[in-house]
């Protein structure tokens, strides 16, 4: 397999998909801007925490949504990488409509080959993709030498619950609670903040982002009928998915500070 492929294979399991849908992924997904960690949220978590003009990398960064936010709300500098390029064109253009573009730099790119070199940032984001990094353990050993010693890790992410009712695969993949919690500080990092999404919000942000694509695949299946069963099955897992996160999963934003003696 080609590195390319290897890429949008990575970039359609972070999307809850599969490659032969990667083209059609902007118009499924046009309705919704954050497609990973709610923006508020993480911009309510790192006020605090942020020094002045603070340099962010925003991994994985979809539509620019949390960057955008981060940028207006904090002053933030931030550099946003996704490998959808209609994403990062549409992050461009929002950055621009609220006034950051001078604070935003948006770039196609695959995070997995991400270096930034002599590059330190005071914080690194990455929400809601999946293992597309590895393990969370692996994910950590890697963004953690992205950042300055002292420096913050932002994960967007899930433990599952203790359930004794069969799961699927990608379900159990999942850690438990304290099987994540071993992972996160397996480098003597230390987790200042664990906020889990509150389930009644949680479901209402499903329930209004299914019912957006919903009537996007209804457009597509008019338009393209040859691929109705495609766009079905891509709306249906996105039901399942959400069905996990609610009843299976507890949806969490961890973040890390990263030790002063950081290992490179």
């Amino acid at each position: 397999m080609t590195a390319d492929a290897t890429l949008e294979t990575s970039v359609a399991e972070s999307l809850e998909t599969d490659r032969a849908l990667l083209p059609y992924m902007p118009e499924l997904l046009e309705d919704l801007w954050a497609l990973g960690a709610d923006p508020e949220m993480v911009v309510r978590l790192l006020k605090p925490l942020l020094p002045t003009n603070a340099h962010v990398l925003d991994l994985a960064c979809g539509k620019g949504a949390v960057s955008v936010a981060l940028a207006s709300r904090l002053g933030c500098r931030v550099f946003g990488l996704d490998a959808m390029p209609a994403f990062v064109e549409t992050a461009r253009a929002m950055a621009a409509t609220h006034d950051v573009a001078h604070l935003c730099h948006f770039a196609v790119g695959d995070i997995r080959a991400y270096d930034p070199g002599f590059e330190q940032y005071d914080a690194v984001l990455l929400g809601a993709t999946g293992p597309i990094l590895g393990s969370l353990r692996d994910t950590v050993g890697q963004l953690r030498r992205m950042v300055k010693p002292g420096g913050y890790i932002v994960l967007d992410d899930a433990w599952r619950v203790d359930t004794e009712a069969p799961l699927s695969a990608p379900a159990s993949d999942y850690p438990q609670r304290d099987e994540a919690l071993k992972a996160l500080t397996a480098f003597g990092d230390a987790i200042i903040v664990e906020e889990q999404l509150a389930l009644e919000h949680l479901r209402e942000e499903n329930a209004r982002n299914n019912a957006f694509i919903q009537k996007r695949v209804d457009t597509l299946v008019e338009r393209c009928p040859s691929r109705a069963a495609l766009f079905c099955a891509y709306a249906s897992r996105q039901l399942h998915e959400c069905y996990l996160l609610e009843a299976v999963y507890r949806c969490v934003v961890w973040i890390l500070q990263t030790r002063a003696a950081m290992t490179r």
